[in-house]
């Protein structure tokens, strides 16, 4: 189980394939001077030492090209990850696999052992 994090969101929302699958759901005509104009609305949001950070992006920011800087900052992860960054997602994780995962296992194991 991953988590999705603010810049594998940015990486999914300005990705080539789902720009050009959006021009074909909305039937974008390029050589008409048909164009789409993205403003996102997600807030990114995280847990830094305790404290909860959201950035409430004003719109000329919330464009794609913001977002293809965030996508090119995944390098990030490990430092920040360091000072408790998605800790709360990370331990429903950890939870998640650990009991709802484990139990599911241990239950198989024993029905198929007849133990």
């Amino acid at each position: 189980m991953a988590v999705k994090d603010e810049f594998f969101t940015a990486q999914l929302l300005t990705d080539d394939e789902k720009l050009e699958r959006d021009k074909v759901r909305y039937n974008i005509d390029e050589e008409n001077g048909d164009r789409i104009s993205y403003v996102h609305i997600n807030e990114p949001e995280f847990y830094l030492f305790g404290r909860q950070i959201r950035f409430d992006l004003p719109k000329w920011l919330a464009r794609n090209w913001f977002y293809n800087i965030g996508k090119r900052a995944g390098f990030t992860r490990k430092l920040l990850s360091r000072w408790g960054w998605h800790e709360k997602e990370q331990g429903f994780r950890d939870w998640y696999y650990n009991d709802v995962i484990g139990f599911y296992l241990e239950t198989q194991a024993w029905i198929t052992t007849g133990l």
